[in-house]
C-alpha cells in the first residue's frame, strides 16, 4: 500500500514544526541585543517568548492563536499558508521557504537563468568555508563587508556585538565566500532539526559578474539536500528583486500578517528607504541607539 502524497498545506505546516524562531536561543539573542526583559506567554498551549511587547518568534500561528495574541496586545508576525503572488491582496512583506528535496529535484526546480549562472560560477575558484566555532577575528573580517552592504541597501546597521552573539548560539554557524585570497561574502545561518535558516548575508558587488551570489545560494541548497532540510529564506518585500531571486532558486513565497498592521506607514517606509538621506539617518541612529534599533526591527529573520 502506497502512502498518500504530502499536500502543500501539510508541507507548509511541517516546515514550522521545529521552528528555530520559537527557540530559547533565538529569544536570548534578541533579549541580549535589545537589553529589554523577556517573559513567556502561553500561545496555543506552548510558551512563547516576548521581549517588551513584541513576540520574538515568527511562525504559522493559527487563527485562534493570532486572535489570542491580538487580545493580549502583543505585536507579532505570522506566515499564512497562502502563496503571496496568488493572493487577492498580497502582503507588502512576505516569507520564503525552500522545501526539502534531492539535489537532482532542486536543479530541475531552478529557473533556467539561475541554473546557467550556477554553472558559470563553477568555472571560477570560489571557495566556501563553514565556520562552526565563535571567532572574534572572523566577525571582525566580516563586519566591514556587512557595513558596506547596509550602506548600499540604504538600511540600518546592527552592532558588531549582535553577530558575536549570533555565532555563539549552539545552533549557529557562518559561511564565508572567498575568491583567490579575498573575502567576498558571508552568510550567518542556524540549523534546527530539519530546517536551515540563512540570516544576514551578502556578496561584494564587484564579484557579482562571477555569479558568486548564485554560487552561495546553490551551496545552501546542496547543504540542505545533503541533510534533508527545508530552507527558511525568511522575510522580504513583495515583488522585490531579492525575493524573485529566491523564487528562481526554487523557493515558495508566502503571505505575511503583521499585527498591528500599518500598511500606509510601511509603504511610506519602503519608499523613504530609497532616499539616501533617510538611510544616513537610520545608520546614525543605529550607532547611537543600537538596542532600540534592533528592537524596532524585530521580529525578523
Amino acid at each position: 500500500m502506497t502512502s498518500s502524497p504530502i499536500t502543500s498545506h501539510e508541507r507548509f505546516a511541517a516546515a514550522f514544526r521545529h521552528n528555530f524562531f520559537s527557540s530559547d536561543e533565538w529569544a536570548g539573542l534578541f533579549q541580549a541585543a535589545t537589553r529589554y526583559p523577556a517573559r513567556h506567554v502561553a500561545v496555543g498551549g506552548a510558551p512563547r517568548c516576548v521581549v517588551k511587547d513584541k513576540l520574538v518568534a515568527i511562525s504559522n500561528f493559527s487563527d485562534e492563536e493570532a486572535a489570542a495574541l491580538r487580545e493580549s496586545k502583543l505585536e507579532f508576525v505570522r506566515v499564512l499558508p497562502v502563496v503571496n503572488s496568488g493572493a487577492t491582496t498580497p502582503s507588502l512583506f512576505e516569507y520564503s521557504i525552500w522545501f526539502k528535496k534531492s539535489y537532482e529535484e532542486a536543479l530541475r526546480g531552478y529557473k533556467d537563468s539561475f541554473r546557467r549562472a550556477v554553472r558559470q560560477a563553477e568555472r571560477h575558484e570560489i571557495r566556501i568555508t563553514v565556520h562552526r566555532e565563535y571567532d572574534a577575528g572572523l566577525i571582525g573580517r566580516i563586519y566591514p563587508l556587512y557595513e558596506r552592504q547596509m550602506d548600499r541597501l540604504n538600511s540600518f546597521v546592527f552592532p558588531q556585538s549582535f553577530f558575536a552573539g549570533f555565532l555563539q548560539m549552539p545552533s549557529a554557524f557562518c559561511i564565508t565566500i572567498e575568491y583567490e585570497s579575498t573575502l567576498i561574502g558571508y552568510c550567518f545561518c542556524a540549523e534546527n532539526a530539519d530546517n536551515l535558516y540563512p540570516s544576514v548575508g551578502g556578496i561584494e558587488p564587484a564579484f557579482f559578474p562571477l555569479r558568486a551570489v548564485n554560487r552561495m545560494y546553490d551551496y545552501l541548497v546542496r547543504y540542505a539536500c545533503d541533510r534533508g532540510l527545508n530552507i527558511h529564506f525568511g522575510l522580504g518585500i513583495h515583488d522585490s528583486g531579492f525575493d524573485r531571486f529566491k523564487q528562481h532558486a526554487g523557493a515558495t513565497v508566502y503571505k505575511v500578517e503583521r499585527h498591528p498592521d500599518h500598511p500606509v506607514l510601511m509603504a511610506l517606509f519602503v519608499r523613504a528607504s530609497r532616499l539616501r538621506w533617510y538611510g544616513r539617518i537610520l545608520r546614525r541612529l543605529s550607532k547611537r541607539t543600537p538596542a532600540r534599533v534592533v528592537y524596532q526591527v524585530m521580529p525578523t529573520t
